[in-house]
Parts: C-alpha cells; sequence; structure tokens
C-alpha cells in the first residue's frame, strides 16, 4: 500500500487545506527540492566543481559527486518535509488571503 500517498491526503481533507493538483504535485515538491539543495549546499558546491569545465566527462568524471548530491537530496526530500513545506504554503497563502480580503473590506467601506 502507498502510505506517503495517505498521509499527504490527509493533510488535505479541509477545504482551507485543499490544494490544487499542480500545487501539490510541482509547487511544493519544488519547494521541498529546493530547501535540500540548501541543506546540502556543500555536496552542491563539490558536484559543481566537479562540472565546470567539462562538457561530455561529467558523465563519468563527476560520478562520485553526482551520487552523492541524490543521496543528500532525496534524504532531504521525503514525507516530512513534504508535509513540513505544506504546511508553509497552506499558512501563507491564508495570510495572502486574509490580507486581500481586508484590503477589499476597506476598498468597500471607502466607496
Amino acid at each position: 500500500a502507498n502510505t506517503a500517498g495517505a498521509s499527504r491526503d490527509s493533510i488535505l481533507e479541509t477545504d482551507e487545506n485543499f490544494l490544487r493538483h499542480v500545487e501539490k504535485d510541482v509547487v511544493i515538491p519544488k519547494m521541498v527540492k529546493a530547501a535540500a539543495k540548501i541543506a546540502c549546499l556543500d555536496v552542491v558546491k563539490e558536484f559543481e566543481d566537479c562540472c565546470r569545465g567539462r562538457f561530455i566527462s561529467v558523465v563519468w568524471a563527476c560520478r562520485e559527486q553526482n551520487t552523492a548530491l541524490q543521496e543528500c537530496i532525496k534524504a532531504h526530500f521525503n514525507e516530512a518535509d513534504f508535509e513540513r513545506e505544506t504546511k508553509i504554503f497552506l499558512a501563507k497563502r491564508k495570510a495572502n488571503l486574509e490580507r486581500i480580503h481586508v484590503e477589499e473590506s476597506k476598498n468597500a467601506a471607502q466607496h
């Protein structure tokens, strides 16, 4: 059974926490991957240094650095990270919607 999907879906049960398909499958994973790259900054730098000045040879010359980078990102690209980024995303969206609502209310009151 796919418990990862079930866990993700449990976060999204209420209307307030509803995520569009693109948010759940593209936006939030992209945020998690960006956070993972920050957590793996040293490994990213090693890979970039190895790649510098190379073209086709990067495939075999930087294999070890690429493997280390993929392992580091994979370690930080997990269900707990997805849930954390989902909560952050939802909180930011909610705050933005509340700000818009307040602004619209002020504008309506002025007219």
